[in-house]
Formats: C-alpha cells, structure tokens, sequence
C-alpha cells in the first residue's frame, strides 16, 4: 500500500539512528579483538573503564545477566548471536534453574567465573568488560520464589532480559515444537492445536508450573511481576521479539540495547546465527486455526492489558495480529495498526 515505503524509510531511519548512537567499541569479530582484549585488563584504559563501570575484577558478580524468557521468543537465537558475535559475553545454557536442583547456596556457586570459563571457551576472560551470564528460557515461568531469593543474594546485581512474544503464537509455536520433538504431554491431542489448548484449559492452572505447560505460559503480566518483585525494575530488560526479528536493523539496534543494558560493548554486525527463530521440519502439519486464536485470546486479553498498564505501553505488533486474525478486543481502525502493515510483520511458525 501507499503506506508501506513510508513505513520502511521511517524503520530505516529509525534503525540507523539507533546504531550510530554511540561510537563503535569493536566490530563482533573475534579475531580482530581477542589480541588486544587479552592485554586490556592492565592497560590504562583498561582501569579507567573499570572505574567507569565500578566493578573490579575481585568486586565483579559472578552472574552479571541471566535470559529469563520467554521459550519461543527468540532467546536461543539472542544467545546464538551474543556468543558468536560479541567475545566480551561469556555466555552458558543452564536448565538447573527449571529442574530446581539447587538446594544450596554451595550448589549455586557453580556459576563462578571458573566454571564459565570452562562451559565458554570461546569468549575473552581477561577483560574487566567480560559479562557473565546464564541463558533459561523458562525461568519466568518456572520460577520459585526461595530459588530466586537465593540467586538475588548470590548476585545482588543481576540484570534480567526477558524478551516479549504475542502470547497466542508463542503457544501455537511451542506445540508445534512439542508435536515435531515427540515431547507433548501424553493427555493432549496431538495435531489438534484447538482441541489441546481447550483441555489444558479445562484442566485449570497447574498447581506447580512445569516445562510441559504450553497455555498458561502466555500470561506475561504475573512472570513480569515476580521478577520485578525480586530483581528490581530497574535491572530489567523487556523487548518485543516481533520487533527483533522483524528486520536485520532492528534485531542488531536490539541486541546493542541488551549489551549496552548488560555494560558490554557494542558490536558492529552481528554474523547471521539463524536464518530464522523456531523454526522446526514438521512431519505433520498442524494448524493456528480461528477457532484456537479466538479460545486462547480470550484467555489472555486481560492479562495482556495488565501487561501493557504494567509497560506503560501497547505493543503494535500485537494489535495488528489481532486485527488481522479477527481477534481484537477493541473494533480495529486504521489507528490500531499505528503504520505497521500486517503483511510486513515477521512470520514465525
């Protein structure tokens, strides 16, 4: 449509400015830095930047950030780009946070700088800019209350990155993954989204949340809460994974956000990791139906609003799903798509 190359100039624009905001530190290529990083620590400009950022090698948490979320988000891409494009970001996969093995603060020590250095070899250990962190996808919804006491006091500076899907294809994406790995719950219908989703909800809320939950992982208004509650606003950071993906400058103007956000460096480009988040070979075809969109938006519609009151904004991305699915809450006009055609929102499966 007419609106669309003003749309495109405006995310071009948009994108530019947020990649020339601040001078470039390094290029993301891991050659070029490693030699230079590995005689920074003694180097005077090495101890200004620590001053700068107020941690010493000795003073430094162990756990400096920790992607808590959400599972079909795009966090296993954000991870895959992190570890391959940026050597400062000593990143590791952990499930012990969701099997809820840590029975100690001994056990949670596991997460020191050696152990990091030995499940993240590729990154530079030698820099007082290195970034620790921990990559859980399920974490914001499996979390336990006397768990995340503890890691706050293990890492009383622990910053948290949680990145935001529309809840109703995060649900559609992640039975899609259960349905091709053969990891479904054994009471759900398989290749039936619809009639899945409406026995979960039958079923009502677990008693404890478990990895095999699919609908109730989409009401992002109580996860968003708990670890505000527990780790502080301020040491929070949300985005919105349509907007990620929906553009190369937009994903690479994110992920400096996210390092900026954790006190990395910027990276210059970032390689391409995934040529796209979530995608699985599906063996048999199931179906985001009207009739699954409409049962699940009616389940969150209220938590989704709480959502946006907690934000202090809608998410357009959303909204425009929703006018296109015939889903919306609110009668869509053309305000509602705030300049975003649906036909150039990013696909996910």
């Amino acid at each position: 449509g007419a609106g669309q190359p003003r749309r495109e100039e405006h995310v071009a624009r948009r994108c530019a400015m947020a990649n020339s905001s601040a001078p470039l530190t390094h290029t993301g290529t891991t050659r070029a830095l490693t030699g230079a990083a590995l005689q920074y620590s003694n180097s005077s400009a090495g101890q200004l930047a620590e001053r700068s950022i107020g941690l010493s090698l000795r003073e430094r948490p162990k756990l400096h950030f920790l992607i808590a979320g959400v599972q079909k988000g795009g966090t296993t891409a954000l991870g895959g780009h992190l570890r391959r494009c940026s050597p400062l970001v000593c990143l590791t996969f952990d499930s012990s946070f969701e099997d809820h093995r840590l029975d100690s603060m001994q056990q949670l020590a596991a997460f020191d700088i050696v152990a990091a250095r030995e499940r993240a070899r590729s990154c530079n250990h030698s820099s007082p800019l290195s970034r620790y962190g921990s990559e859980d996808p399920l974490f914001s919804y499996v979390f336990r209350d006397e768990l995340a006491d503890r890691i706050a006091a293990f890492a009383p500076q622990l910053k948290v990155i949680l990145l935001l899907r529309e809840p109703v294809q995060r649900a559609y994406s992640q039975y899609v993954m259960e349905v091709t790995r053969g990891t479904l719950r054994k009471n759900l219908v398989r290749n039936d989204f619809a009639a899945a989703m409406r026995e979960e909800l039958q079923a009502g809320p677990p008693k404890r949340a478990s990895s095999q939950d699919i609908l109730w992982r989409g009401l992002y208004d109580a996860q968003v809460g708990r670890l505000a509650s527990r780790f502080g606003a301020r040491r929070m950071h949300i985005a919105i994974s349509e907007r990620i993906f929906s553009s190369r400058c937009e994903r690479d103007a994110a992920y400096n956000a996210i390092l900026a956000f954790i006190g990395a460096p910027r990276v210059g480009k970032f390689h391409e990791v995934f040529t796209r988040p979530g995608k699985y070979d599906q063996a048999e075809r199931v179906s985001l139906t009207d009739e699954a969109a409409q049962l699940l938006r009616g389940v969150y519609t209220n938590d989704t609003q709480r959502l946006f009151a907690r934000l202090g904004y809608t998410v357009p991305e959303w909204e425009a799903w929703y006018c296109e699915r015939g889903v919306a809450a609110t009668p869509c006009t053309s305000s509602s798509l705030v300049g975003i055609p649906p036909q150039i929102l990013p696909k996910f499966p």
